[in-house]
């Protein structure tokens, strides 16, 4: 028996598991050792660097994607002699692949957001004003910054990277626009009621009239109504902007509404008396905004939804969004639970329990099948496939 046939193939090069496996062993040896050495310099310098901080997360992905394509490339051409293109990084379409595209996105606006936030925060807390990371004006700030970031790059990527206009990613003020925003702020207040409404009919919730006063109320109000505007604006040009959308017209759509609910339920994970129900519910939630989007193609409904529903939920209702109540200190109604927690989501909210689930169930239902919201031909053309790199340059 030729020994060397376990290593090599018939066209005298080393056989593919053994790449794969030589590949893995190179690259996991090395990024770990440079890991831990750029995370031993970067937490020696007094800019707050820990191993579980956001910015590590930024660096390990760095890190990583130098390796992957710096190792891919030095394989594919030392054992393979191909091409550094022939490391699947372009589509038939002469275009750079989703998936990098993603990540790229990614990486650029987590370090982005991580720099501005941080040099915001150090000029606000110079100012005389009383600022600290955990007020409530810190929230509006970081909210705003991201917001703000995740727009102008959802923009530049679609511009460079595939040759959209700004229009391209939903935030424009494009025909029906309007029309959509309002059908989603009315139907997600109508799917939040109706989710109280169940905890209610089944004895889980009580609603009084809060006796806090006029001004309180009012204040609180307005104030949340800001916040949650930002809030809103943010997580849907994040979760439903650009990575969404790159990965549908890469013909990933169904893909984009799993990772992108998947990582938006994640996020949510981390916020007070979170629950294994509340995670799914969230996932839900990400889906009905994706639904939304789907039907659209712009990200005004999928905004509205979000808008009244944390509106309605916490400043309106007086029930917790997802498990904050310092946003809403003094909402119109006072709300107690009266439980079991399985239906009224106990201290994480409705969007804990199985009344928020039935609610935001019928509720996709609704969007999926109502036959008066859909798209313009415009965003269906620009956000259904991409375009050609030839056709692009000479247009």
């Amino acid at each position: 028996m030729d020994i060397s046939k376990i290593f090599y193939n018939d066209k005298e090069r080393l056989r593919s598991g053994w790449r794969v496996a030589l590949f893995l062993a190179v690259c996991s040896l090395t990024s770990t050792i440079i890991f831990n050495l750029v995370f031993e310099i970067l937490t020696g310098l007094p800019i707050g660097f820990s191993r579980e901080s956001l910015m590590s997360f930024v660096v390990s992905l760095w890190i990583s994607a130098a390796f992957a394509i710096g190792f891919g490339w030095l394989f594919v051409k030392l054992l393979e002699d191909l091409p550094f293109r022939s490391l699947v990084f372009y589509n038939d379409k002469e275009r750079l692949r989703s998936g990098w595209r993603v990540a790229l996105f990614l990486a650029v606006y987590f370090l982005s957001l991580t720099v501005i936030v941080n040099v915001a925060f150090v000029i606000l807390m110079a100012l005389p004003i009383g600022f600290t990371t955990e007020s409530l004006l810190s929230f509006g700030v970081s909210h705003g910054i991201s917001a703000v970031l995740v727009i102008v790059f959802g923009w530049l990527f679609g511009k460079y990277l595939e040759d959209l206009p700004f229009r391209a990613l939903g935030a424009w003020l494009t025909k029906n626009w309007l029309t959509h925003l309002s059908f989603g702020l009315i139907l997600g207040a109508l799917t939040v009621c109706f989710g109280a409404l169940i905890a209610y009919l089944f004895g889980g919730l009580s609603f009084e009239y809060n006796a806090a006063g006029f001004s309180a109320i009012g204040l609180t109000l307005a104030v949340s109504l800001v916040i949650f505007i930002g809030g809103a604006a943010f997580e849907e040009a994040f979760f439903r902007g650009y990575i969404f959308q790159t990965l549908s017209r890469a013909k990933l759509g169904w893909f984009a509404v799993l990772f992108t609910s998947l990582f938006f339920a994640t996020v949510h994970n981390q916020n007070p008396n979170a629950t294994y129900f509340s995670w799914c519910n969230t996932f839900l939630a990400g889906v009905w905004f994706a639904v939304a989007y789907w039907k659209t193609r712009t990200l005004w409904m999928p905004f509205g939804l979000h808008l009244a529903w944390n509106w309605f939920l916490g400043s309106i209702l007086g029930i917790q969004v997802s498990g904050l109540s310092d946003l809403t200190t003094a909402p119109f109604l006072k709300a107690t639970d009266l439980g079991p927690a399985w239906l009224t989501g106990g201290e994480y909210g409705l969007e804990g329990g199985l009344a928020g689930t039935i609610a935001l169930i019928i509720s996709i239902l609704l969007i999926w099948f109502v036959p008066f919201i859909k798209p313009t031909e415009e965003m269906l053309e620009l956000t259904s496939k991409e375009k050609d790199f030839a056709f692009a340059e000479m247009n």
